[in-house]
């Protein structure tokens, strides 16, 4: 009995092993693709501002820019802000 009982012991452990790396793989595999799927949309909409942005300096009316970019008008002057203390920051700092 002392035989029988040591290894179920060693087949529950090793079962148990199994179970904690199957789910450590699961997890890693979910982590990943959560990662890409956050840093696809991160580039997307950093894709979309930039684009405003360039569309913005050609002087495109703000509401063609929304159409064009999927970004909202609020989106859009946030950009603008965004932009004008950037501008106001380097005026700042380059000779004049």
């Amino acid at each position: 009995q002392a035989l029988a009982r040591d290894r179920f012991k060693r087949d529950l452990i090793s079962d148990l092993e199994d179970a904690v790396e199957r789910g450590e793989a699961k997890g890693k595999a979910i982590g990943e693709a959560i990662g890409e799927t956050i840093g696809e949309a991160k580039g997307e909409a950093k894709g979309r501002a930039e684009v405003a942005r360039r569309m913005m300096e050609l002087g495109v009316d703000m509401r063609i820019i929304a159409e064009g970019t999927g970004l909202s008008q609020e989106e859009l002057r946030g950009l603008v802000d965004t932009r004008s203390a950037s501008d106001s920051a380097q005026d700042s700092v380059l000779p004049g």
